[in-house]
C-alpha cells in the first residue's frame, strides 16, 4: 500500500515508487522529506480501460460471475463515487490533500 511505500521510501529501503499524481501531491504535502518527480507516465493507453477490474484465478467462473454481479451493482448505484468522496473526506481528516 501508499503508506508502506512512503514509509520506505523514508527509511531508504527503496529509492522511488510509482502513484497516481494526486495521490503523491497528498503524500508530499503530508511528508515534506518526499518530494514528487517530475517525471510522469504516459497512461493514454489505460485510460481507454479505465474502470473496475479484479483479477481471479483462470476457471472460477462462479467467482467471477458473483464479481460481475457486484461490480454491475456498485456502478448501477453511484457506489465507487461515494466511496470515493468518503475516502477524499477521510484523507482530509488526515491532513492529506486532493486535487479535484
Amino acid at each position: 500500500d501508499l503508506t508502506t511505500a512512503v514509509l520506505m521510501l523514508k527509511t531508504d529501503k527503496v529509492e522511488a515508487f510509482a502513484c497516481s499524481c494526486d495521490q503523491m501531491d497528498a503524500y508530499a504535502k503530508a511528508n515534506p522529506e518526499i518530494a514528487r518527480s517530475t517525471v510522469e507516465f504516459d497512461t493514454t493507453v489505460e485510460d481507454m480501460y479505465d474502470g473496475n477490474v479484479v483479477a481471479v484465478k483462470k476457471g472460477e467462473m462462479a467467482l467471477i460471475e458473483k464479481i460481475n454481479e457486484i461490480l454491475t451493482q456498485v456502478n448501477e448505484e453511484g457506489l465507487y463515487d461515494t466511496w470515493s468522496a468518503d475516502a477524499k473526506q477521510l484523507a482530509a481528516s488526515l491532513g492529506l490533500e486532493f486535487e479535484e
